[in-house]
């Protein structure tokens, strides 16, 4: 996966040539206000430029299926050469000289090594600054401290892993789409081996989730998001491996920080640009997202960016047409990124439209909205070779979201048809005076400044009042979920605090009230109508604090805009200092608040060590193995592990998948159809393991399924406890608990059913280890406690079945089982009944100490002289009903460990 030496170090040397060129060369040109941009501006702009473009590279060769780091680098040089080639036509041409072919080609190059040093000591001294500069500089510090501790989320199962799969399997094959004739083979079988998804998502199958298998062409395996996110993090992992790329999320995130400052400074001026910077700074959301490997923190980035040059040309009269390619570049590079911006993609279409309706379109028009349209036209390629399931299933569930509010969509289509129509009635010019009218009323302005308040306060505290709970059922998981969009507004201030959310609809309403909004309209009017969309309907799990998510890229930043705007512009006092007393005040008790909302983010690392657990697995697992898992369908053991092991290490991986078909489908016939699927394909898969000589391995944390028990041989290899750590998501409070992560991963070699095993003179079980081959049904997953034995508790009826070691001259066979129970108060000690086979063998009472209790059984009662099958009955109790805890399983004992011997005694 990770480059050669030679590779990264010539991509590193034309890294840092574009970087230098566009910071000596060619930010000068962004001028605003007719002057030179300041060094912040201009390094900001190169490195975004530098991001955009190696992002674009990366991913167009990721789509071509070509995708390597030197190519990367390659084009790079390439588009070196030609701004070089730029730069040497414009500014190198001697006097006197009428082409650059007649100058003697060491002057060249004696000029270019001049201007560069004049440009460098003319960037250090415009890099002294002022004070405003060297706060961001600490706030950029205090970032770094921050956001550069990054979740390790490198198991699948989940967006943040999948892209950070995503990533590492480009990055070794070198292709966006996975062709592989290994998902050819899983198709035949997917019966068997593929998780069917409901009607009507696209594709009919995944393989895993995230990860699509191609109707009509089932070798291609489709991942779920767009590609430029995963190419970013691919070249950072083509530079430093895997780990490199946690750390791509966290430098944008940073850079993100300077492009708030940098567009509200535009907007409105300093102060605000500094206060709304210091304020999403230490926001939890954004500790917690800069540290998570998904698109927030870009899409943040690339559309501030947009918005900036989008700002300035709307405020320049002529500014430079860089201007423009930047800001349609940064605004493409995020459609890229992410599927959900097609308000911001409208908003700033209408902005165009009513540019060139009013006649005030110039060059830096031009220039964004080619550049625009040509990273618009790429998405749409996109989509349609590549995302379109993605696409269509995210689509389909916004469609249906629509067509519930269907007022909302009736009244938004209306309001726009009489806006058009008044416009095409009047024409532009009377159109622009009456705007100009209502634009200029005091009373519309107050009108909407007091409906913001007033909608502000309805969502505050009426809706949560008024909106009923839904609850639906997630898939795969079937896991009831409650809707809680009528929570949305009072669970921002668990974040941006109540403070916050006052001070921010305070800001915005006085923004309507003073501000000049026909300049405001498009960058402004993206910030509400988005945070009123996620407001109205988040579209996401509302686990707290994932489903934030939502907000990070767009609304909580416009909302710290606002609420610096409030503090800043705060009507003044008859005393100088009592006016800044009050702001000082606002300002301590709003960072006072967010810090003290950070105390369990800023500790949380979730999956911490993560990675080094992935490769210690993978060092007990033979090289070049075929990956066997088996579990129910609701299961997500293999997304989790399977995703990984396949994407980073290249492992082929098959899933049996039992219980998901569908309820109606659920007879025995359909079961007995369903085992013999999961036959045919062992058979297969032991037959293709044989023919490439490929050893095959089963990993498993639950039970195996019986149909896989029987029809192979599983010889025990190796056991490795994957344990972390993760802030705990829940509906219904602010993260505080970090929890455990545990996975008992036990892995077993394959060989055929009529292998030859060597007999054993005892059979010791570990139940809660290595004990997924042997447990039948009744039994919970393992119980992980530090320091504690491994362990399961059982249900009411537990039942496993085990081998015989080899036999002896004794009549029978010694049991000894090893049992504990946490008994609560007021339960009553009771029997655990024993019984092997059809008999009965006795039974004990288990205590609060593990106790180790021995059984005897005969030969002559047992049905099979290979395998003995155990059975315990107990009295179960279920924690939730006695008020211990939220635990609502039927509880029976303890079991540690069992151990068969052959029998000592006589008759």
């Amino acid at each position: 996966m990770q480059s050669s030496a030679g590779a990264i170090l010539l991509f590193s040397i034309n890294a840092l040539g574009f970087l230098l060129i566009n910071l000596f060369y060619f930010s000068p040109h962004f001028r605003i206000h007719q002057q030179e941009p300041d060094c912040l501006l201009r390094l900001f702009i190169s490195l975004v430029s530098l991001v955009i473009l190696v992002g674009w590279i990366a991913t167009s060769l990721a789509m071509l299926g070509i995708y390597e780091l030197k190519w990367v680098a390659i084009s790079l040089l390439a588009i070196n050469g030609g701004f070089i080639s730029i730069v040497l036509s414009r500014r190198l041409v001697q006097p006197g000289v009428k082409t650059t072919a007649e100058i003697p080609w060491h002057s060249p190059w004696r000029k270019l090594s001049a201007n560069f040093c004049r440009d460098l000591l003319a960037v250090r001294f415009q890099c002294k600054g002022n004070w405003n500069e060297l706060a961001l500089t600490i706030l950029v510090l205090i970032s770094a401290g921050l956001y550069l501790h990054p979740h390790e989320y490198v198991l699948g199962g989940n967006d943040a892993g999948s892209y950070i799969n995503i990533a590492a399997a480009t990055a070794r094959t070198g292709t966006y789409l996975q062709r592989d004739e290994w998902n050819l083979f899983l198709a035949e079988h997917g019966a068997a081996t593929l998780r069917t998804q409901p009607r009507p998502m696209l594709t009919r199958h995944l393989q895993f989730v995230g990860w699509y298998i191609d109707d009509e062409d089932p070798a291609i395996s489709r991942p779920q998001f767009f590609p430029y996110h995963p190419s970013l993090l691919s070249i950072a992992m083509s530079i430093g491996g895997v780990r490199a790329g946690f750390y791509v999320t966290p430098l944008v995130a940073i850079l993100g920080i300077v492009a708030l400052y940098l567009l509200a400074r535009q907007l409105f001026n300093e102060w605000v640009a500094l206060l709304a910077a210091s304020f999403l700074t230490i926001t939890s959301t954004q500790i917690f997202f800069a540290r998570y490997p998904t698109t927030e923190p870009l899409t943040m980035l690339l559309l501030f960016a947009g918005f900036l040059a989008f700002q300035v040309l709307w405020d320049e009269a002529t500014p430079s047409p860089l201007w423009g390619a930047f800001g349609g570049a940064a605004l493409g590079s995020a459609l890229l990124t992410r599927i959900d911006l097609p308000l911001v993609l409208a908003m700033v279409m209408a902005g165009l439209i009513w540019l060139a309706w009013q006649r005030r379109w110039h060059l830096g028009w031009s220039a964004f909205a080619l550049v625009l349209l040509a990273f618009a036209l790429q998405m749409f390629l996109i989509i349609w070779f590549f995302t379109w399931p993605y696409f269509w299933n995210t689509y389909r569930a916004v469609y249906g979201l629509v067509i519930r509010s269907s007022w909302l969509l009736i009244g938004t289509a209306l309001s726009a048809l009489v806006v058009c129509l008044a416009a095409l009635l009047l024409g532009p010019r009377r159109f622009q005076d009456r705007l100009q009218r209502l634009k200029h009323s005091a009373s519309v302005r107050w009108i909407l400044g007091v409906g913001i308040i007033a909608l502000s306060l309805y969502a505050y505290f009426l809706r949560p009042i008024l909106e009923p709970t839904r609850i639906i059922t997630s898939w795969p998981g079937n896991v009831e979920v409650p809707l809680l969009n009528g929570q949305n507004w009072l669970r921002m201030g668990w974040y941006i605090t109540p403070l916050g959310i006052a001070l921010a609809t305070i800001g915005l309403a006085m923004i309507l009230i003073r501000e000049r909004l026909a300049r405001l309209t498009i960058v402004l009017g993206i910030g509400v109508l988005t945070t009123v969309q996620y407001v109205y309907n988040i579209m996401n799990m509302p686990y707290h604090i994932y489903t934030m998510r939502r907000y990070v890229p767009i609304v909580i930043p416009m909302l710290w805009i606002c609420a610096a705007y409030a503090i800043v512009a705060l009507p003044r006092f008859f005393r100088p200092w009592m006016t800044l007393a009050v702001r000082g005040i606002l300002v301590a008790a709003l960072v006072g608040g967010l810090v003290y909302q950070d105390r369990y983010v800023v500790r949380a690392r979730d999956y911490a060590g993560s990675l080094t657990q992935l490769y210690e697995l993978h060092q007990q697992l033979q090289t070049d193995a075929i990956l066997l898992f088996a579990e129910p369908g609701e299961s997500t053991f293999s997304d989790a592990f399977g995703v990984p092991l396949h994407s980073i290490f290249g492992h082929p991986i098959a899933t049996i998948r039992t219980g998901n078909r569908a309820s109606e489908e659920d007879t025995s016939a359909a079961s007995l159809q369903h085992e013999r699927a999961v036959v045919e394909f062992l058979e297969a898969l032991l037959m293709r393991a044989k023919a490439q000589k490929r050893p095959v391995q089963l990993l498993a944390v639950d039970p195996i399924p019986a149909t896989v028990r029987n029809h192979l041989t599983l010889q025990p290899s190796g056991y490795y406890d994957f344990t972390t750590q993760m802030l705990m998501n829940t509906f219904d409070a602010f993260p505080s608990v970090t929890q455990t992560i545990h996975y008992g991963i036990e892995i077993y070699d394959v060989a055929p059913p009529d292998s030859m095993q060597l007999a054993q003179e005892s059979i010791t079980v570990d139940i809660g280890s290595m004990d997924g081959a042997y447990l039948d049904d009744g039994f919970w997953g393992k119980e992980y406690i530090p320091g504690a034995p491994s362990m399961r508790w059982t249900q009411a009826v537990a039942t496993l079945t085990l081998p015989l070691p080899a036999p002896s001259d004794g009549p029978g066979w010694e049991i000894q089982i090893r049992a504990m129970i946490y008994r609560p108060d007021g339960i009553e000690p009771t029997d655990v009944i024993v019984r092997a086979g059809n008999h009965t063998i006795g039974s004990f009472i288990p205590t609060e100490e593990w106790t180790t209790y021995t059984f005897q059984v005969e030969a002559t009662d047992l049905e099979s002289p290979d395998s003995i099958q155990l059975q315990f009955i107990a009295t179960p109790f279920v924690p939730a009903e006695l008020g211990l805890n939220n635990d609502q399983r039927q509880l029976g004992f303890l079991l540690d460990w069992i151990k068969i011997t052959p029998s000592t005694w006589t008759r």
